[in-house]
């Protein structure tokens, strides 16, 4: 988060599947940290310098029908052991929150500190996204539902004390910017900040 360590990832002749390592700037040396099967690497850092977020993969087989199915969001602190990293969101995890086919990022925001969020990336352009208050992560993760497809959502969102904007295509093709209140988000009832405009896309 501040520099001070790089998260390095890379993939064997030309592979899908990625190993994470940890270098430190000042001494130029890697952690003893290795994470593997994962896929483009870590997500997000948080703001202790001390952990991160990362796609976990179930398998190495590239040519397994179920290699990008049931990806976890694992959070992962420096120094621990792998085994022990958690599954912060996953269909496992959380059945019911999200399909199989869909990618859980999970993200922290430096305008939002109380919280982390998810996104999910799927085969449409609309997001669904969650979040949750930041509290021990190895215990039960009461994560909301900040938007989902049917908002309409296709960019990720900005948020400033407490409001979050973000880009929406709903009754607005051309694209409108669009602000709601994350502690309690009505995209329906949305403040429209920049309307749509028929000759430009926003």
């Amino acid at each position: 988060y501040d520099g001070k360590k790089i998260a390095i990832w890379y993939s064997a002749n030309g592979s899908e599947v990625s190993t994470i390592k940890i270098l430190d700037v000042d001494s130029k040396m890697f952690s003893s940290d290795v994470i593997y099967p994962t896929w483009s690497g870590v997500t997000s850092w948080a703001f202790d310098n001390q952990a991160f977020t990362y796609y976990s993969l179930n398998t190495d087989d590239f040519n397994d029908i179920d290699f990008s199915k049931n990806v976890k969001a694992k959070y992962h602190k420096i120094g621990d052991d792998v085994k022990n990293d958690i599954d912060i969101f996953s269909t496992k995890s959380y059945p019911g929150l999200s399909d199989p086919a869909e990618e859980p990022f999970a993200v922290f925001d430096k305008n939002s500190k109380e919280y982390l969020f998810v996104n999910l990336w799927g085969t449409q352009p609309e997001w669904s996204t969650y979040y949750a208050k930041i509290t021990p992560l190895n215990q039960k993760i009461d994560w909301k539902i900040l938007c989902k497809p049917s908002d309409g959502i296709i960019s990720d969102r900005v948020i400033i004390n407490n409001d979050v904007y973000a880009i929406c295509t709903k009754g607005a093709p051309k694209c409108k910017l669009i602000c709601t209140n994350l502690l309690n988000p009505d995209w329906n009832k949305a403040d429209i900040i920049v309307a749509e405009k028929k000759d430009k896309s926003l």
